[in-house]
């Protein structure tokens, strides 16, 4: 476990020598696979009645159970996702699901453990940039431990300020992009060239690589990467 402990503390030190969300998100998700934890999510945390998925930054659970929790609309209904929205401190899943009880968020979780998120702890981050919630998983029922969890919780903090620093985040409003950009913007998130989009949505390569240069220039990026990566930290696409 004292090995753990450390490689948390080297990923803190070095959140500062990424150089694109990507690498950054990589190494956080070897990470907490190291703790346990296969499966996490960071979102930002809605307004009453806001839609989340615009929101969620780096998804990483399993795309069934994505498709599912949306599809059903668990989001209400599932005491996790409900304290993160209230809770100032780090709680473990089944403390949530245990005092708030009902038949649908026990559906909800056995649904869960279904998809491989056996048990887990939720990390509630709130800043002046305001709420956001990082969410481990676990496909099995793990035993809590203090340390671990306030080793997690230093490497949750770290990874959200060093994912706001490299994306440049100042609160300043999203841009206007058109649903043509975002689609394309998709794609290089993929890892697609521009031929391989133009290909995709059966449109000219010059016309991808014009609405690439238009995201750069809206987002005041100098690559691709970057705005991939400031898209990616405003709630617009999913790495």
């Amino acid at each position: 476990m004292a090995n753990l402990h450390l490689e948390a503390l080297e990923f803190v030190t070095r959140t500062g020598s990424y150089q694109s969300l990507r690498e950054l998100n990589d190494a956080f998700t070897r990470l907490v696979s190291s703790f346990g934890f296969p499966s996490f999510i960071f979102a930002g945390l809605p307004r009453p009645g806001e839609d989340v998925r615009p929101l969620v930054i780096s998804n990483h659970w399993p795309p069934a159970w994505t498709d599912r929790y949306h599809e059903q609309e668990y989001f209400s209904d599932d005491p996790v996702s409900r304290w993160s929205l209230t809770k100032r401190r780090p709680f473990l899943w089944r403390e949530a699901q245990r005092r708030e009880w009902t038949k649908r968020s026990d559906l909800i979780a056995g649904e869960a453990w279904e998809h491989g998120l056996a048990d887990g702890i939720a990390y509630p981050l709130s800043d002046r940039q305001g709420g956001a919630v990082i969410s481990l998983a676990s496909d099995y029922s793990f035993r809590a431990d203090d340390y671990a969890q306030a080793s997690l919780f230093l490497a949750c903090s770290y990874f959200r300020h060093a994912a706001e620093e490299l994306t440049g985040r100042s609160g300043a409003p999203q841009p206007v992009l058109t649903p043509r950009e975002i689609e394309v913007a998709h794609w290089a998130a993929a890892g697609k060239t521009a031929w391989e989009t133009s290909e995709i949505l059966a449109i000219a390569e010059t016309t991808v690589r014009a609405h690439l240069a238009s995201l750069r220039e809206k987002l005041d990026v100098a690559t691709t990467t970057q705005a991939v990566d400031k898209l990616a930290l405003l709630g617009i696409i999913q790495l």
